[in-house]
């Protein structure tokens, strides 16, 4: 796992930079990035319609979630339940953002950055810790079925090809850039 952890922090650290550049130069792209806050729907309607009693999902999860983690069902509920609640504000936060004039700012959760930006902090660490159970469990499995005859770097791509690593450093990436803000605030304080 460590390799697609690293392969992960690198793709995302690239993207972000590729976007940021993006959004500095083109007010279009500024535009565009309005529509990001709407992931945070996907993470609501997914964490709503997923089965509540287990630790497997049946595929149809949007984005990458903690339906494999083997921890106590009360762990299980309440994670799930802070996704759909960030999500949630990560949509209405996005909105007060989007439609709220200038001079007058979000509400506030955590931090004065806002609630999106707050949101979107948490679902960047929901979403990297949900890759790295990912990437752990689906290498134990590797290791116990002793799946060790092809190359290191058959068995790296493949595993990269499985674990959808650019699409998640994409959603890392636009977490990021969002919540950016949060970031800022928690380590001015130290």
């Amino acid at each position: 796992p460590v390799a697609l952890v690293f392969s992960l922090g690198t793709g995302t650290f690239l993207i972000c930079a590729a976007l940021q550049g993006l959004l500095h130069q083109y007010e279009w792209f500024q535009t565009y990035r309005y529509l990001w806050y709407l992931v945070g729907g996907l993470y609501a309607w997914d964490g709503i319609i997923s089965p509540p009693d287990t630790t497997e999902h049946d595929g149809a999860a949007a984005l990458p979630t903690l339906y494999g983690w083997d921890g106590p069902e009360w762990a299980r509920r309440l994670a799930r339940t802070l996704a759909v609640l960030a999500g949630g504000g990560l949509v209405v936060g996005g909105a007060c953002d989007a439609f709220l004039p200038v001079y007058v700012t979000g509400p506030n959760l955590f931090t004065s950055a806002g609630l999106a930006p707050d949101s979107a902090a948490f679902l960047l660490l929901y979403t990297a810790a949900a890759f790295f159970l990912a990437a752990k469990k689906g290498s134990e499995e590797l290791l116990e079925a002793g799946d060790r005859e092809s190359p290191t770097a058959e068995l790296f791509l493949r595993d990269i090809r499985s674990k959808k690593v650019f699409p998640t450093a994409l959603l890392l990436s636009q977490l990021y850039i969002l919540s950016e803000g949060t970031f800022d605030e928690i380590f001015s304080r130290f």
